[in-house]
């Protein structure tokens, strides 16, 4: 009886040392600023915008202009090296993801958000 209450014990043991082992995935706003494990919130397909740099964050962003009342910035992980040129109109396609705050704002009426592009074409006149 002695002899199964220890090993009762020592398997209780190792089973919680053995849950305790177990790594813990960063959340969200853990993962680097373009890290594109964060979290998509929305999705731009073909949409319209112009190519902006942003001194402050030290990033370019696509402003869509999406109403007078509200713009939509995404500042851009993976814009090609030909594309950066500020006023530049582009269609753009890609994923918006969570910015946790981490951008400035510019004005008060602008939501900012990572933007990893899937396709960029440049409007031609």
């Amino acid at each position: 009886m002695k002899k199964f209450k220890i090993l009762l014990f020592l398997g209780g043991l190792l089973s919680l040392l053995g849950f305790g082992c177990e790594e813990e995935e960063p959340t969200n706003c853990e993962l680097a600023a373009c890290d594109p494990g964060r979290k998509t919130i929305k999705q731009w397909v073909d949409k319209e915008g112009m190519v902006l740099l942003d001194n402050r964050n030290q990033m370019y962003y696509i402003s869509t202009g999406e109403s007078p009342d509200m713009h939509i910035l995404g500042y851009i992980c993976n814009l090609p090296e030909e594309f950066k040129s500020e006023g530049m109109l582009v269609v753009v396609s890609g994923d918006l993801k969570e910015d946790c705050d981490e951008l400035n704002l510019i004005t008060v009426a602008q939501e900012n958000y990572y933007l990893h592009i899937d396709s960029i074409e440049i409007i031609k006149d």
